[in-house]
């Protein structure tokens, strides 16, 4: 899928004066997420990004950001040099929109009134205008670029017949009569990310932070299908990835579309919203014995993820800081923590 990231987007939680501190790191961790994974999304930016947010006094990034975090005394929470990082990865890992082959130049006929986007001081006519002419749909090949914007459009989806536009292929310019800009407008990151699944991604996952995006979404996915849940509130700082958990799940088929991926990943969202379908015991430094395993004052688990055949156990780590570390997965052969 490929995805424009607007200068409006790079910026959006600037806007906001009471967005909560979960969501606005989490739109700066998804939009480094799509920047840095291909499998996922391929991502660009427009070329006149910085110029844009340097007119609205938007840039350089690090004075709006130490005042935003001034401002509502989030400081302690993230430093404006972690974020001008981030800002930073992004662009780079972003393809400049001019650069990409398959994205076309439009002259659209006067007379068309193209539906209007809501302006605000970072998005200006060239960038609405970019966003509208992305999509090129002919008799034989169709390019579709998603752009990514935030709270700030009035439509979901662009789906209409411009009666005339001169296009720009390969420098050859070429008339089309009735084209169909077809073209999904995205109100944030997290609409976005939605396009996929918590177990579309489970399965593409290679990362950490992957992973980490696929559990937190079927956490998501099981609070939102329970009507009066009373589940623990689960973001992702609540619970980490260890060093040894992704070579796990390649070991016992719990990766990609493997036998027990999606069992797993059920019984993980379960796990952190404090609701186990099977019972949590600890993971005993002798069999039978009822002193658990440590590590400092981590304490040592275990919860069954398949009680036959195999005998899958999710193995982790209470952390003295209240979180959870995803150890491994073990077999009853073979039942290890690392």
């Amino acid at each position: 899928m490929q995805v424009i990231i607007t200068p409006h987007a790079l910026m959006a939680p600037i806007h906001h004066d009471n967005i909560n501190i979960d969501d606005f790191l989490l739109h700066y961790m998804l939009l480094n997420f799509f920047s840095r994974n291909d499998d996922f999304f391929s991502t660009c930016v427009f070329s006149d990004t910085v110029e844009i947010l340097s007119e609205n006094n938007l840039f350089p990034a690090f004075q709006t950001f130490h005042n935003y975090l001034h401002q509502h005394d989030l400081e302690e929470e993230i430093s404006p040099r972690d974020l001008v990082t981030l800002f930073n990865n992004v662009m780079q890992n972003c393809e400049d929109i001019k650069e990409v082959n398959d994205v076309h130049e439009f002259e659209i006929d006067g007379r068309f009134s193209f539906p209007q986007i809501t302006t605000t001081p970072i998005c200006n006519n060239f960038t609405n205008n970019s966003v509208a002419f992305c999509g090129y749909l002919d008799k034989t090949k169709e390019f579709r670029i998603l752009p990514l914007l935030d709270c700030n459009i009035v439509s979901d989806q662009y789906d209409y017949i411009i009666p005339k536009v001169c296009c720009l292929d390969g420098g050859e310019v070429v008339e089309l009569e009735n084209f169909e800009a077809s073209i999904s407008l995205y109100k944030s990151c997290a609409d976005l990310i939605s396009c996929y699944s918590s177990s579309d991604l489970w399965r593409k996952s290679t990362t950490d932070f992957s992973y980490k995006l696929a559990i937190f979404y079927k956490c998501k996915e099981i609070s939102d299908s329970q009507a009066d849940s009373f589940g623990k509130n689960v973001c992702l700082d609540s619970f980490e990835v260890g060093s040894r958990f992704i070579d796990s799940l390649n070991s016992h088929q719990c990766s990609g579309s493997g036998r027990f991926a999606m069992t797993l990943l059920d019984s993980i969202a379960r796990l952190l919203l404090e609701e186990p379908k099977n019972e949590v015991k600890i993971f005993a430094t002798t069999a039978g014995g009822s002193t658990p395993r440590t590590r400092g004052g981590d304490v040592a688990y275990r919860l069954h993820i398949t009680k036959s055949g195999e005998g899958l156990r999710l193995m982790f780590w209470q952390k003295t800081c209240g979180t959870i570390e995803l150890a491994n997965v073990a077999n009853k052969s073979e039942i290890v923590i690392y």
